[in-house]
């Protein structure tokens, strides 16, 4: 009987053991798997906070990319805008030129047309200014060839006073060399007396006188 009953306590005790131990066991794996669940839920929540980090850089890029390429559209855009405004103002100056041009070249259209219409108005009245012009032309033409031929007529009279005076100069040297000849003459004998006044040949004026005549037979 005492023998049983040890057993009984030993199997009671290995009993409460196996109890014990499985109590252990399933708090254990209770405890594992709380904390493997909180573990996955950090995971997750880190996953999560990675993946929201990531959409907003991506976001971010693409914000950028594309104000970087509204910002270089803009630019063009006020490049495109500046163009065409020059463009405007060219063209509305090329429309006022033209207009302009216009204007002008009916203009002197007109004054053409004007101006053939007073010359054909005026065609009579021009021909007689012509030949009064033409009388007057001639008469200025016949004054001037008269001045003209006065001036040559006093050119040549002064030439031939200078010719004149040049003769009657030469003939005078000639005329003294002579007397010099009859006064050597005189001093020989058998040759006619000087004159006592002059010392000269009485008949050295003949050839002064004949030189002189010559000289105004050719005036």
């Amino acid at each position: 009987m005492e023998k049983s009953k040890e057993e009984l306590e030993k199997n009671k005790q290995i009993v409460q053991l196996v109890s014990d131990m499985a109590t252990i066991r399933i708090s254990d794996v209770k405890e594992k798997g709380k904390q493997f669940r909180n573990r996955e839920k950090e995971l997750m929540s880190n996953k999560i906070k990675v993946m929201e980090k990531i959409e907003d850089r991506l976001q971010h890029v693409e914000e950028e990319a594309i104000q970087e390429e509204i910002e270089s559209a803009d630019k063009v855009n006020k490049e495109v805008n500046l163009v065409n405004e020059e463009y405007k103002s060219l063209v509305m100056n090329c429309v006022k030129k033209e207009k302009e041009y216009k204007e002008t070249i009916e203009a002197l259209e007109s004054f053409a047309e004007s101006i053939v219409a007073d010359t054909e108005k005026a065609e009579p009245e021009l021909e007689l200014l012509e030949i009064t012009s033409g009388s007057v032309v001639t008469e200025e033409n016949s004054e001037k060839d008269l001045k003209g031929a006065e001036e040559k007529d006093e050119v040549i009279s002064s030439k031939y006073e200078a010719k004149q005076r040049e003769l009657i100069s030469s003939d005078e040297n000639e005329v003294v060399a002579q007397d010099d000849k009859h006064i050597e003459k005189a001093d020989q004998p058998g040759t006619l007396r000087t004159s006592k006044r002059t010392g000269k040949d009485p008949f050295w004026m003949k050839d002064y006188v004949v030189e002189k005549g010559r000289g105004k037979g050719k005036k």
